[in-house]
């Protein structure tokens, strides 16, 4: 078992997991340490013209989600 020990598991670097942000109808806004991922996912069959006002939608409900949580953190932050 030492002999791999170099490829070990417990050696890797542990990523933190990312934060729910907001919840959205077809998809999520996450937040790692240095990034916001946006993920949607929309069915071809509604079309273009459809699914860009889906889209546009679930982003503006996200990016409303997300200066709630800034504002949020913002708050705690100068209680501290």
């Amino acid at each position: 078992n030492t002999a791999f020990k170099a490829f070990s598991e417990s050696r890797k670097k542990k990523r933190d997991q990312d934060i729910l942000i907001c919840p959205l109808a077809t998809g999520w806004l996450k937040g790692s340490k240095q990034r916001n991922k946006l993920f949607l996912s929309v069915n071809k069959a509604i079309g273009a013209v459809r699914t860009e006002q889906v889209m546009t939608n679930e982003l503006n409900e996200a990016m409303a989600g997300l200066l709630v949580a800034e504002a949020i953190a913002d708050y705690e932050n100068e209680e501290k």
